[in-house]
């Protein structure tokens, strides 16, 4: 049952079928970086401290933390510098990281951290705070896995050094015209992986048995090409033994985990718990709308019932998404839609336009179904079950869509609707497979609505 014509319908079955359908795929982790970067600005996200958990390379080293920039052993330069961007005072995670970070003897780190956490300028302070001006090598190195978050590292790295002019900063990137001499003596450098391939290796521009700091940050983006998870470790090869390591992933799957081992020998971990979606928190109902209009209905009179703070409705395809909210939109319903066809920083400013409650409806697709979390999200709409390129039931996708209306503790409801044998058949799979029940719920009795209002509300 959808809201495209039967023919358009027929045509998008063809093409989902070849595989060039309008049918979008979760966001992979380049994209979810670039989103996150985007959406948090310059503001600094809050963690609460009893999300982070650290562990010490040595357990029997006393734990400590910092609560302002000047007990740490930093130059009256660098921390005038710090202020003048507007860091007050150490986020949580620097409160943790800080210490370790400059202590010495130097201590190699893997830290979670998302973006607008403060890890950027962590590792930046720790690399300004090793360097000696006085020694015309390459001291410092961070990899970043593209040209513009390159950029964005350089930039901060140069606000935060305002008052070192001795020190000198500088990119390693394919669209840096360069020439030996014009980078040799650079203190720190920022660069892509191919590019600092070949100034070690081809130019011997960078000398990696020189470094002091060594970071890799974005792991999960970095490792997400095979080329750049090689050139990484490669790299990581030729360090010293005395050589400081910093590795920042905004996840901490089991990928990250093992190449994390792989380049960062006896590291102190700062991560944040795992937070495990559950259904625990949500009330999972379906219903069975006879007509595409009633199901329309159903849509908007959900909007009314559960006091909505956000609401996200998953359409399979891009353009059942775009005709839906344009229904909406035209019907008052004030709501934005965003899918994989659009740029990553207009999904940026969308998904920022939500957070901020500015519109309490988003329509979108699988794009947005993991990676991107919203804590005021209540209500999770299904306009279609998710299911796989053979209409089978896609289960880890069905957890990760409606898992956004029962995060962090808070109750939600995940409505899906059932319309013919296949919806009543996957519905009924993902039932068995998550040991879960899905209640029918009768969209036109009000007793139903009502005793559904309470459970949500209790």
């Amino acid at each position: 049952m959808s809201l495209l014509s039967e023919v358009e319908r027929d045509e998008e079955r063809r093409a989902g079928a070849r595989g060039d359908g309008d049918v979008d795929q979760p966001a992979n982790a380049q994209e979810l970086a670039a989103m996150s970067k985007l959406i948090s600005g310059s503001g600094l996200l809050d963690v609460r401290e009893g999300e982070l958990e650290v562990q010490q390379r040595n357990p029997n080293s006393p734990l400590h933390s910092v609560k302002a920039f000047e007990q740490l052993n930093l130059s009256p330069k660098l921390i005038r510098g710090i202020y003048q961007m507007g860091f007050m005072r150490p986020s949580r995670i620097q409160e943790k990281a800080l210490p370790a970070l400059v202590a010495d003897p130097p201590i190699n780190m893997i830290a979670q951290s998302q973006s607008g956490t403060g890890k950027t300028a962590a590792f930046l302070l720790t690399m300004l705070s090793r360097v000696d001006p006085n020694e015309n090598y390459c001291q410092c190195l961070c990899l970043a896995p593209t040209f513009e978050l390159a950029k964005q590292i350089g930039e901060v790295c140069k606000r935060m050094a305002a008052y070192m002019p001795e020190v000198k900063i500088g990119y390693a990137t394919r669209e840096e015209k360069y020439t030996r001499d014009s980078y040799s003596n650079h203190h720190i450098l920022i660069a892509t992986p191919g590019t600092a391939q070949d100034w070690v290796m081809r130019y011997r521009i960078i000398n990696m048995a020189k470094l002091r700091v060594f970071v890799l940050d974005e792991a999960d983006v970095l490792i997400d090409q095979q080329a750049f998870r090689d050139i990484s470790v490669r790299l990581s090869r030729h360090l010293s033994p005395g050589c400081q390591i910093l590795l920042f992933s905004a996840t901490f799957e089991e990928p990250v985990v093992e190449f994390a081992r792989t380049v960062v020998p006896e590291a102190a971990t700062i991560r944040l718990k795992r937070q495990e979606l559950t259904l625990d928190n949500l009330l999972q109902v379906f219903a069975r709308p006879a007509s595409i209009d009633i199901k329309y209905q159903y849509v908007t009179l959900t909007f009314g019932l559960f006091g909505l703070a956000q609401c996200m409705v998953f359409c399979q395809s891009r353009r059942e998404a775009e005709v839906l909210q344009k229904r909406l939109q035209s019907d008052g319903h004030d709501s934005l839609v965003l899918h994989g066809q659009m740029e990553i920083s207009d999904r940026a400013s969308i998904i920022r336009r939500y957070r901020n409650s500015e519109v309490r409806i988003l329509i979108t697709t699988n794009v947005l179904a993991r990676g991107i979390d919203i804590a005021q999200v209540n209500v999770v709409i299904n306009w279609e079950l998710p299911v796989m390129r053979d209409r089978s039931p896609d289960f880890e996708t069905y957890l990760h869509r409606i898992g956004r209306a029962g995060r962090f503790g808070k109750k939600g409801i995940g409505l899906s609707f059932v319309v013919d044998d296949t919806d009543e058949r996957n519905l009924r799979q993902i039932e068995k497979h998550f040991c879960t029940q899905i209640h029918e719920m009768n969209m036109d009795d009000p007793v139903q609505l009502n005793e559904l209002q309470k459970k949500v509300r209790k």
